[in-house]
């Protein structure tokens, strides 16, 4: 029982480290910037992991008066690739710590998926480290059934800006769990008329596997490794 405690604990602390790529653009705004990590909500308070498997987790983001979630996210855990909704819209996000951006950045990002999948989103800023877009509901239906096909791919900027890379790598394999728990909560809250899960296969993973999280201010390290 400590053990699983522990494990939680360390789950949740390292997940919380995420920055502002799933916070509201108000609450991004409104917060101050922490050191070199980027603009950072009170995710202790108001963002709490509801799944996590692979490299990918799902998150849900509480009115801190009323408790109630008023967004619902699936997102890397590098936060290179973020799906976001709420009550209000639908947005695709991505996020890197080593950028430095300005508000009147934007950048056009081109996603890349092994079976031919192909689509391409506009973004405009949302801070200094990252972008936003935000897309119909039938564009986000078809690049969440995509992504949860468990594939490998890759995502293409314009625009390189300073210490930013022009291509990031994107994986889905084994996020069953994180993807049926973002359409569960979309669809028990009302944002958007998403299909339901469907039943996910149980794996049973060997008792050697760990789990690496990604130390602050790294990218793209953040994958389950077999020993």
């Amino acid at each position: 029982m400590l053990k699983k405690i522990l494990f939680t604990a360390f789950c949740v602390t390292s997940v919380f480290g995420l920055d502002s790529a799933f916070a509201g653009e108000k609450a991004a705004e409104k917060t101050p910037a922490s050191g070199d990590s980027g603009m950072d909500i009170a995710v202790g308070q108001d963002l709490h992991l509801k799944e996590l498997d692979g490299a990918w987790v799902q998150l849900e983001h509480y009115i801190p008066k009323t408790h109630k979630t008023d967004i619902c996210v699936a997102g890397a855990r590098d936060q290179t690739l973020v799906l976001r909704i709420s009550g209000e819209d639908l947005q695709v996000r991505t996020y890197d710590l080593k950028l430095h951006l300005t508000p009147a950045d934007s950048n056009k990002i081109d996603i890349a998926l092994e079976d031919g999948y192909r689509t391409h989103f506009d973004m405009r800023n949302l801070d200094k480290r990252g972008f936003v877009a935000d897309v119909s509901l039938a564009k986000m239906k078809e690049l969440l059934k995509e992504l949860e096909k468990g594939q490998k791919g890759t995502i293409t900027y314009d625009t390189v800006y300073r210490h930013g890379q022009k291509t990031k790598k994107v994986n889905t394999t084994h996020t069953d769990k994180v993807f049926a728990a973002f359409r569960d909560c979309v669809r028990e809250y009302h944002f958007a008329p998403l299909e339901a899960p469907k039943p996910h296969k149980k794996v049973k993973k060997s008792s050697s596997e760990k789990i690496v999280f990604p130390k602050a201010g790294e990218q793209g390290k953040a994958d389950i490794k077999s020993k």
